[in-house]
This record gives structure tokens, sequence and C-alpha cells, in this order.
């Protein structure tokens, strides 16, 4: 058996919780901090103005889920924000811890969203059939 099946048929994926998003904010905001966007302003200004507008996905109701061990919900791997109302579907983040990157964790997470879907905003994980908008966060986030 691969690694990465092996590792995938001890996950579930569930609702994010309120315990869960200090990790969601920490690491979206750490990880994607040395894109391409964010780089074009101070950190500060990167951080104050990122963090607000996940504050806002969570307002508009996007949905978060995490990735976790069946055996532990506090154990987890990695977790995905996506908007599945939306028609294309809409995932603005997907994000793995780096001890578990490349076993598949992500791709597991994509599972849920319809292809063909928009992709709002590059990171390490790109999908190749997937359509990049980043302005597409900006009109789920102030309409």
């Amino acid at each position: 058996m691969s690694e990465e099946s092996d590792t995938l048929q001890h996950i579930k994926i569930r609702l994010a919780t309120d315990t869960d998003y200090p990790l969601i904010y920490s690491s979206w905001l750490k990880s994607f901090a040395d894109a391409d966007q964010a780089r074009l302003v101070t950190k500060s200004v990167y951080y104050q103005e990122h963090h607000a507008l996940i504050d806002k996905l969570i307002a508009k109701k996007a949905l978060f889920f995490v990735a976790c061990s069946k055996h532990d919900d506090d154990h987890v791997y990695g977790w995905i924000c996506v908007n599945l109302a939306s028609k294309p579907q809409v995932v603005h983040y997907v994000y793995v811890k780096q001890i578990y990157r490349k076993i598949g964790i992500a791709n597991y997470l994509m599972e849920m969203v319809q292809k063909p879907y928009i992709y709002t905003q590059k990171n390490r994980f790109q999908p190749e059939d997937c359509t990049h908008n980043y302005y597409e966060l900006f009109r789920e986030v102030y309409t």
C-alpha cells in the first residue's frame, strides 16, 4: 500500500469549528505572505487587510472544511475554504501542514469541489484544471 493511500484512509473531512479558526487564520496569513499579491504591500498592511478578508469570508458563510484524523478531531492535517453554492464553485484557499504535504491531502480536500471551478489565490498548490481569478475573492466579500 502506498504512503498516500495508507494516510488517506485515516483522514476524515469535517466542517471547521470555532477551535479551528486560529489555525486557519495563522496558516493562511503566514503561507500566503510571500505570494506575489501579498508582496505588493508592506507586511503590516498585508496582515491587517488579509485578516479582514478572512473575517468577511467567515461572515459571508464561506465554508471551511478540515482534514483531520478519524480518531482525533484536533489532529488537523490541513483545510480548505470554498464557496460550493456559486456557479462555478470557488476555492479560496487550500492549506496542508508542511509535514503532511505531497501525500494527497490537498487533492483529497479538492474532491468536494465540482469542476470547472475558480481558484482565487495562487499558492504552492495550484491545480491545473481551474481558472485563476483573484477578483472573485473581492466579489464574494464585498457584495
